[in-house]
Formats: C-alpha cells, structure tokens, sequence
C-alpha cells in the first residue's frame, strides 16, 4: 500500500506540482475502494481484545497481524480506520442472507442484533462477519470461547513463515507424486502431465496411451475442487463420457492439450472409494483430512474430518458444496456433518445417500491415520501438514498433501476453538524452531516492507 510518488517536470504550461497532484487525484479513490472492499482485518489496533493479552491464541493472532504489514506504518493506521466501515458492509449482507435467518430461528435475534453483534466481534476481536454464523458466536457458549478460535486469514499468514526445507516437495503436486514414488508410499497413479499444449506420459513413452477406464483431471494451481473434470469410460464405445460429451482417443488426448494451454495439469484415474466409505458418497471420491504435526521425530494426529461429496459433484471439498464431519483421532468416529454452502443445521443423516453419519463408525480410520503418519515420517518434513487419503478399491492412497490446514473446516466440524486441543502449543514450539525465527528475522529486515 505504500506508494512512492516521483516528482516530474512539467512540459509547457502550468504549475510544476500539478502532475504530482493529478496522481494523488487518481490514486486516493482507487485506495479508499480497496479499503473499504477488505473481507478481513490486517491490523492490530489499541482497543483490540488480543493486543494485551499473553495467552497462546493471543499472541498468536497478533504475531500474524505483525508480519501482514509489518513496518508498513500509514497502511497499518488506514487499515485500523476502514476495518469497521468494511465489516459493517459485510455484517448486512450477513444478516439478511440465508445464514442470518438460520441465525435468527435459533436465537440470533433480528437482523439488525445480528449486525450489532458482528461489529462487536469485527472491531473488539478482528472477526470477519462471515465467521459469525460459520462458528455460531450467536450461540452464548460459543461467544465464550471467541478468543480461542484461529482464523484463516491469520494462518494464510502465519504458514508461509513455518514452510522449512521439504515444504516444495510437498506443495508441488508433480514433486509429490516422485517423493511418493521414491519412498514408496501409496499414492494417486498419474498418467500424464500436460502442460503449454504438450502432454507428458509418466511412463517415458513419447506419445500417450490412455488406459480404458474412467479419468480424472485436475490442474495443479487451483483449489477447492475448481478446474477438476472426472470422465467415465464406456467400454462398449471406447469413449469417454461427460456432461453429454463423447470422445474417443484422440479426440480425449487433444481436450488434455487444450486444457493445459495456460497451466499445468495432471491425468490420473477416476477412484472409487470401497464398502467402508462408499456409503457416504453418491457417487464422487470421499476423504478424510488428517492434520499432523512433526517437530524433530515425533510425528502425531492433531485432527481430522471426513469429507463427501454431494448430489453429481465429483469433487468432496467442502467450498464446493460437500459436507465435512469430524472425526475423534481416537476412536474413528463421525460427528454430525456440516456444510458451508449453505449454513445450516447439523447433518445426522447424508442427504443424498440416506445414511445415517453421526456417531458412525469409520472403519478404515486406523490404516488411513496409520498412511498419513508414515507419510509424514517419510517425508522429513518439519510442521503441520493436511493429508487427504482415501480407502479406495484398492487399499488406502494418499491423493496430495496442503499446507493450509483449513482451520475453518476443521472448528466448524469439531463445534469447538484450536484453543481446545494443543494446535497453539505446537505452533508455539514450531515458532521456537531456529530456521522458523530466522525466516521471520528476514521478514522484518528485508527492504520495503
């Protein structure tokens, strides 16, 4: 946000400073929109709650507002002012949203209570609207707890700092699938990667050869299910049929090329999840969600969620419409489903299928707890990382590794703050890590911050 104006000589008539003017003229409009369009807070301000406070979230949350604009001082104060009028705009669309009613039939109050509510939260706390309803503060015994809950905007953030050597291994979906390979853990096959119109065989063939079953194509930058396409195979046809569009072989080869004119993109097969979790989807693959944690050897489950897809998506991911439930680390078992899109009651039952998730047991949640655990062993990665896996047809698979544990999911399933459980103190002792003090050392110094 800062701007550096240069002084230019005026050719001809007029004042030498009426260039400088014209660009403040411009340039402050444009600015003032940016500000007053923000959909979270960058700044720690005097009267928020967690400024003065020494508890693990606290100094957490402040240590994210310190590296989002540290030693950026004018951006830092107009950031503080325009926060509320921002949250304000957002508090209104909230309240008279889908999620307001919901809200309102279950003690929220009137819109403009809810409004009210959200403003305290947004200005007192750094709350984004939003998480009002997603985290149910309208409830009095989750109020309680605000300053427990960590928020995504805090963690996209945060993690970029905690990233040690191994981080590119892990965040490079092509790099991945070689690690995977190399310690021999199983993972997602892929076919081919396409990239600037040229399509890549993993088999060093030099022209591709799809194999007759159902594919999968996803690109490699894109999250939340976005870009994905799932093909199913007519064995009668050898063809290729989605959304009423056939192909056969050449035709699916130059679909590929055009997709990756712009971006990378990876041809896997379609899976299928086996009897322990196919109950649960109508069809699309479901996952679960395992959060680890590994500081020098010890490698442990923070937490996980199970996620399923619903109605004809072919992706489960939770942004995209599917519904995510919380699984205890210790026993393997459901709590009720949720959904984001929209937010409403607790699922007991998945909607489309008629089975019943609350309290259900995953059957499969030791080996795929026991996969995510040796995945991270084996790649000697230091930090959190969130494992989708999956009991497919053919045993458990590990189908990629993130970084951004999607704090949101993980507290609206579980219907309690990351302060409950030791997610701050191993983030605590993370921070304590040389490499990660050295990182945010450089942060602080590098020029034009």
């Amino acid at each position: 946000m800062a701007v550096v104006l240069e002084q230019h000589e005026e050719q001809g008539a007029g004042p030498q400073g009426s260039g400088l003017r014209s660009r403040v003229g411009r340039w402050l409009p444009t600015r003032v929109r940016q500000l007053l369009s923000m959909d979270h807070p960058k700044v720690t301000m005097p009267w928020t709650a967690y400024r003065w406070r020494q508890d693990e979230c606290s100094q957490l949350r402040r240590l994210a507002d310190q590296l989002y604009l540290r030693r950026r001082r004018f951006a830092r104060l107009a950031a503080g002012v325009a926060w509320p009028l921002a949250a304000w705009r957002l508090a209104w669309q909230g309240a008279y949203s889908e999620a307001g009613e919901f809200a309102r039939l279950r003690g929220g109050g009137p819109p403009w209570r809810q409004v009210l509510a959200m403003m305290w939260l947004a200005v007192r706390y750094n709350i984004v609207p939003e998480t009002y309803y997603h985290f149910r503060f309208y409830l009095p015994e989750r109020r309680r707890d605000v300053l427990k809950y960590i928020h995504h905007h805090d963690i996209c953030v945060l993690f970029p700092h905690v990233r040690l050597p191994g981080a590119g291994e892990l965040g490079d979906k092509r790099k991945f699938w070689t690690t995977c390979r190399a310690k021999g853990l199983p993972s997602v096959p892929i076919f081919a990667f396409a990239e600037g119109g040229r399509v890549e065989p993993t088999d060093g063939q030099a022209e591709l050869k799809l194999p007759a079953c159902g594919l999968f194509i996803k690109p490699t930058d894109w999250y939340c299910g976005r870009g994905t396409e799932r093909w199913a195979y007519d064995p009668d046809t050898r063809q290729w049929l989605r959304d009423g569009v056939r192909c056969d072989h050449d035709q699916m080869v130059a679909h590929l090329k055009s997709l990756a004119s712009d971006r990378l993109f990876l041809l896997q097969p379609q899976l299928r999840n086996d009897a322990s979790m196919a109950k649960w989807t109508p069809g699309g693959l479901s996952t679960v969600r395992v959060v680890t944690f590994r500081l020098d050897d010890e490698v442990q489950t923070l937490a996980a969620c199970m996620r399923m897809p619903r109605g004809d998506a072919h992706v489960d991911n939770f942004h995209a419409g599917g519904i995510a439930a919380a699984v205890d680390v210790a026993t393997g078992r459901l709590s009720a489903g949720v959904t984001l899109f929209p937010i409403g009651a607790d699922l007991d039952v998945h909607p489309d299928t008629g089975e019943r998730i609350e309290g259900e047991l995953l059957t499969c949640w030791n080996e795929l707890n026991e996969l995510a655990r040796a995945a991270h062993e084996a790649t000697q990665y230091t930090g959190f990382v969130g494992w989708d896996v999956t009991m497919s047809t053919d045993g458990p698979v590990v189908v990629e590794a993130n970084f951004t544990l999607c704090v949101k999911i993980l507290q609206m399933c579980y219907g309690k703050p990351l302060g409950d459980t030791n997610f701050y103190a191993c983030f605590h002792d993370l921070l304590q890590h040389p490499a990660v003090r050295e990182a945010i050392a450089q942060r602080d110094h590098s020029p034009g911050m």
